[in-house]
């Protein structure tokens, strides 16, 4: 779903397949790579050290910062509800 909606919206399917390899791939910028990275750190629980904020301070305002942790936020608790009732969907062929 959010692969179609983003490829409608302009973004380059080789950007999308090579999101699994992010960290090894020079496609994405830094804000892009941060965003990622921050990502990553919400969803698997890790800390968030003072350094790595400052890198977050750098590229997002306050406002696109809290904007992008309550997105992963919401996210990451849609996937823990599809976890536990396994909902059945059904994908149109684009």
């Amino acid at each position: 779903m959010h692969s179609a909606q983003a490829l409608d919206y302009g973004e380059n399917i080789n950007r999308l397949i090579a999101l699994s390899a992010w960290q090894d791939t020079p496609i994405y910028n830094d804000k892009e790579r941060a965003a990622l990275a921050l990502c990553e750190k919400l969803t698997l629980s890790q800390h968030i050290d003072d350094d790595f904020y400052l890198t977050l301070a750098k590229l997002f305002d306050q406002q696109s910062l809290v904007t992008l942790t309550v997105a992963i936020n919401a996210i990451n608790s849609w996937n823990r509800i599809v976890k536990m009732f396994k909902p059945t969907v059904e994908f149109n062929e684009r």
